[in-house]
C-alpha cells in the first residue's frame, strides 16, 4: 500500500471583503453595503474592511438575517 500525506487547511480567522463574500456566497458589493449599514459584523481599518470568520458564521446562523 502507498502512503498518503495531507496538510490540513486552516482557514484565516480574519477575512477581507472578497473572502467574506465567498464565505457568505454573496457579491463583494453586498458585503460592503451590509457592513456600511451596520448589518454585518466587521471593522473598517483605514479604507479596508476586515471581518472575523467566527463573527460572520455566528451572524449567518442568527435569526433575522436579511
Amino acid at each position: 500500500m502507498g502512503s498518503y500525506s495531507f496538510q490540513a487547511y486552516d482557514p484565516p480567522e480574519v477575512l477581507n471583503v472578497e473572502q467574506a463574500a465567498q464565505l457568505l456566497q454573496i457579491e463583494p458589493a453586498m458585503v460592503i453595503e451590509l457592513s456600511e449599514a451596520g448589518q454585518l459584523p466587521g471593522r473598517k481599518l483605514g479604507s479596508a474592511w476586515r471581518f472575523s470568520r467566527a463573527a460572520l458564521v455566528a451572524w449567518l446562523a442568527s435569526p433575522g438575517v436579511p
